[in-house]
């Protein structure tokens, strides 16, 4: 009988207070027994490391050291991992539901070529309420898309042999080295598979999301590195045009107001 899968859920946190002891809840209640959980905590000092500490039978390991960024954390992860997927949820985000890494061995199981699966998150608003529900991520239909956006990484699981064959993430890109690690793994056609399956809750509060749109810069250098100049430059007049059409709403909403005051 084939050894199942040992799968690696890693999560990385500082000052997470607030949300920790809900993460790693959820990895306590997945079903999957092959499982290793790892913790990379940046030297928090809100009491994170306390509440983490309450769970030393779930948690296999547990670092608390100050690091160079979120990404340089992950990177500390993996190379502490041992399981054959990899998988990050993040401090502010939670499992959807108790059977999701038992789902996903499946998948993998059945389909020993695939490298990257890539599934569906739900976006919270947390703590204010639950977002209506839409595909955060959804399926590739053309080549170009990857360049446009990239899964969240709360709903990707990755085969360790991919991240042996990229390497970790870039540390450079301090807002989106998953990012440019996916693009990576497309860019060397490592075989993807869309998973149609709600995986994880994905709050909006959280850093990646709050600051996407500070890392256009790095998604233009991205894009160039991983792509051509052809799909940078058609990214650059996608952004401009997106750029228009938000100055023009804008105008538009500006202009009824005005015309509303004057009646």
């Amino acid at each position: 009988m084939n050894t199942p899968l040992k799968v690696t859920v890693i999560t990385v946190c500082l000052n997470a207070a607030a949300t920790i002891e809900r993460t790693v809840t959820s990895v306590i209640k997945q079903d999957y027994q092959n499982l290793e959980y790892i913790v990379i905590d940046g030297d928090s000092s809100d009491g994170t490391l306390n509440i983490l500490k309450q769970y030393p039978d779930a948690v296999d390991i547990l670092i608390s050291e100050k690091d160079r960024g979120i990404f340089h954390a992950m990177n500390k992860a993996l190379a502490l991992s041992t399981g054959d997927i990899i998988y990050f949820l993040n401090a502010d985000d939670y499992f959807y539901k108790s059977n999701v890494l038992t789902e996903c061995a499946k998948v993998f199981n059945q389909n020993p070529a695939v490298g990257i699966i890539y599934s569906k998150i739900c976006l919270i608003n947390d703590p204010v309420r639950l977002l209506p529900y839409q595909p955060y991520n959804k399926e590739y239909r053309h080549h170009y898309e990857p360049y446009l956006w990239a899964p969240a990484h709360q709903g990707v699981f990755a085969r360790k042999g991919v991240f042996n064959q990229l390497g970790g993430f870039n540390e450079d890109y301090t807002l989106l080295g998953d990012y440019d690690w996916f693009l990576r793994a497309w860019h060397n056609k490592v075989k993807m598979q869309f998973w149609d399956n709600l995986t994880a809750y994905y709050n909006a509060q959280g850093i990646s999301y709050r600051t996407s749109r500070l890392s256009l810069p790095q998604r233009v250098r991205i894009i160039f590195k991983n792509g051509s100049t052809l799909i940078g430059l058609l990214f650059l007049v996608y952004v401009f045009f997106k750029f228009l059409k938000l100055i023009y709403y804008k105008f538009i909403h500006l202009f009824k107001q005005k015309t509303a005051a004057a009646l």
